[in-house]
Parts: C-alpha cells; sequence; structure tokens
C-alpha cells in the first residue's frame, strides 16, 4: 500500500528500533515497519488495510471509534499512557500492555496519525517477578528487610539513571499533592525530553546514548533540592517535580537554570557531548488538581517547546488545552 511520504521520513520510520504504524483520518493502517510486523504477529501486507480498532481487544473498540474521531478533530502529539493503561492485540489472541505516542503528519493519503508503540510486556514481566520475590523470600527478619529493600529499591527505580519509576513516582507524586492541599503550596511538574537524543545514539552507539541518559539523570538531581524527585519514563523523557515553589515564575527560573547548565559539554567515552533540553512546565493548582492533567498539561507545554524551536521551556497556557 502507498504510503506517500518523503523517502528519506519513510526510511527512517521502516528502520526504527520501535513499532510504527500510520493510521489515515478513516481509521485504517496505511502503514506498518517491520517491529511492528513482529510486535502484532500481521505481515506488513495483512496490517496495512487493517482498521486500527482491528488491533486493540474488543472491549475498547467501541469507544476507541468514538475518541479517535474526536482526536483527528484537533491532533497533535501526545504519550496516552499518561492518561491510562494501553494493550494491544496480536493476531494470536494476546493482549500486550504497551506505552503508544501519537504523532501528527501529512502524507498523499492526507492526514495521519503516526502510533510510535512500545512493547512494555518485558517490563511487567521483570517488575511482577521482582515483586514475587519480595512475597517469596524466607530468610531471618534482618535478612529479610535488607533484601525486600535492595528489591523494593530495583522494582521502584530506572535500572540504567536510578531515577524514579512510574510506580514510585506516582505514589511521591500523590504525596505531594496531598501536602500542596493540607499546607497551601504550589508544586511544579516539569517534563523534560533530550532534543535530537535519537541522532546521539545514531551517531555515537547506544552505550554512549545510556551515559548521556545517565549523566543528565545526574545534572538534574544535583540542580534541585532534596525534597524535589525525578523520574525517568522511558527513553529519553524525564518528569522533575519541584516539591514546592512561591509562584509560577519560580519554576521558570528553575527551568532557565537546568537549561544554563547543560551548555557545558559532557566527556563520556572519549567524546565531547553537547546536548539540549526542551521543558514544559504545569503548576499546582491552576494548571491541574491531579497526577493525570499536570503531566498532560506540561507534556502539552514540552510540544510547543520543541515546536518553537526547542533548547526552551515553556510554561502551560489555557490555549494549549483548549487545542486539545
Amino acid at each position: 500500500m502507498k504510503f506517500g511520504v518523503d523517502d528519506n521520513f519513510l526510511a527512517l520510520i521502516e528502520n526504527s528500533s520501535e513499532a510504527i504504524i500510520a493510521v489515515d483520518a478513516i481509521g485504517d493502517v496505511c502503514f506498518a515497519n517491520a517491529i511492528a510486523e513482529k510486535l502484532f504477529r500481521y505481515t506488513k501486507k495483512e496490517l496495512e488495510g487493517m482498521t486500527v480498532e482491528a488491533l486493540m481487544p474488543e472491549k475498547y473498540r467501541q469507544k476507541h471509534i468514538h475518541l479517535r474521531k474526536v482526536y483527528m478533530q484537533h491532533p497533535q502529539i501526545r504519550r496516552m499512557s499518561l492518561v491510562k493503561n494501553l494493550f494491544i492485540l496480536t493476531k494470536t489472541g494476546d493482549e500486550v500492555p504497551v506505552d503508544i505516542s501519537l504523532t501528527p503528519i501529512r502524507s498523499e493519503k492526507g492526514p495521519c496519525i503516526l502510533c510510535t508503540i512500545a512493547d512494555l510486556s518485558v517490563e511487567k514481566k521483570h517488575q511482577k517477578k521482582l515483586l514475587d520475590c519480595i512475597e517469596k523470600l524466607n530468610c531471618s527478619h534482618t535478612q529479610l528487610k535488607e533484601k525486600n529493600a535492595q528489591i523494593e529499591y530495583v522494582a521502584l527505580h530506572d535500572t540504567l539513571t536510578g531515577a524514579l519509576n512510574r510506580i514510585l513516582f506516582e505514589r511521591e507524586a500523590e504525596k505531594c499533592l496531598l501536602r500542596a492541599t493540607r499546607y497551601d503550596r504550589k508544586p511544579a511538574f516539569l517534563s523534560i525530553d533530550i532534543d535530537n537524543f535519537k541522532i546521539v545514539n545514531d551517531t555515537f552507539g547506544h552505550i554512549v546514548g545510556d551515559s548521556v541518559l545517565k549523566e543528565v539523570a545526574k545534572k538534574l538531581i544535583s540542580l534541585v533540592r532534596q525534597t524535589d524527585f525525578l523520574a525517568r519514563f522511558g527513553g529519553d523523557e524525564f518528569v522533575l517535580v519541584l516539591d514546592s515553589v512561591k509562584k509560577k515564575e519560580d519554576a521558570c527560573i528553575v527551568a532557565g537554570k537546568i537549561l544554563e547548565a547543560f551548555k557545558q559539554p559532557f566527556q563520556l567515552n572519549g567524546h565531547l557531548i553537547t546536548i539540549t533540553l526542551s521543558i514544559g512546565i504545569a503548576v499546582y493548582p491552576e494548571d491541574g488538581k491531579d497526577i493525570k492533567n499536570l503531566l498532560k498539561r506540561s507534556d502539552f507545554a514540552l510540544y510547543q517547546a520543541k515546536k518553537q524551536g526547542k533548547n526552551r521551556w515553556i510554561y502551560f497556557s489555557k490555549d494549549f488545552d483548549e487545542k486539545a
């Protein structure tokens, strides 16, 4: 099936290390790369022409038709896992947990949505295995406490950077918002992406790329207070929560200091690497009173920072919400 996009862009998504499909305005799959074939267990020929709803569990299909039509009226970049847990349905009938990012594009077929799909099944099994180990450990009280602490740390932190993972982030963010309500505080949520991180991976390799991620996390943590906390949401996506700011401008000042600090290049594995960040900011309670909305709105602001040229921070505006 002809997709109708620039050849260089087509080659980029064809050779991506993540599963990618494109969905046209009526909900039909018009492109699938090799990783998508492997994930869904359909051939490329089978995938192209199927409705996107056929690739999800039946209980979600009817509601998704309505949500897709609403989204197509005002499409924009969105990480769906911030809103809900997602599953795809394979040809063999398996339901696989996934993380999906949506990116609107135009092709010869008209407006399309590029869906980048990350398989979370290995991560889920790993976490379950770790939590099962906690329950099954049978040793002395002292040893058990030590083992539990070690395993719990691994289960609740990103293994590469040491930042919080999604599970612990949600726990800490919930406690942060409860303190904010009780003591009239203003936590700030900063969604942070490394600009052009794929180029770093492609140029220097994944070992250097992993080192960059570790150094970025280390520097971000060093630039904020002990009461603030950092989470990695996968890939080059981080979320930094400032426990309390006096006013929204204070969060913007912190974001500015972060950008300034990253002007200094990293010396990694014999390479001198300069990176920049894009940051989206949302503050409780004016931009949202729960984790979902604060993440959603800081992510909207991050998208604007990317759109306006990267290497900058953008504070959430109600105008973004009206376009969602």
